[in-house]
């Protein structure tokens, strides 16, 4: 009779032993999204600032002549995207355009836009 409750006991103490352990946790690994665009602006005339993707067209903001501002494109995957940055002058209906940019989330892009509208300078990190 005493050996029941001592078998009992060897095999109920690994049972709790092992439930009680905890699995090892996987460390969240956050894919960047989207992407910071940096205009500068050293034309005459204030922009409104586009980013064109896939055919679609999304607004950033507008940025004033000898101003700078950030935005940030949220609708890019973490694969590369084709995109394309447009600004178009409030009083002209010639836009600056920045040419098509290979671009991959979690990047910056920083364009500077002249006053010749031959596309300005970008910079991708």
């Amino acid at each position: 009779m005493r050996a029941l409750p001592k078998l009992a006991l060897a095999v109920l103490v690994p049972t709790l032993t092992v439930g009680c352990a905890t699995a090892p946790r996987s460390i969240p690994t956050s894919q960047p999204q989207g992407l910071a665009v940096i205009v500068e602006n050293h034309a005459w005339e204030d922009v409104s600032v586009y980013a064109a993707s896939s055919g679609e067209h999304r607004r950033l903001g507008t940025v004033s002549s000898g101003r700078t501002a950030t935005f940030q494109v949220r609708h890019l995957s973490a694969s590369a995207s084709d995109l394309e940055l447009v600004a178009s002058p409030l009083a002209s209906a010639n836009p600056h355009r920045s040419g098509r940019l290979m671009v991959y989330a979690g990047q910056t892009v920083t364009w500077t836009i002249h006053e010749n509208r031959l596309g300005g300078d970008v910079t991708i990190r």
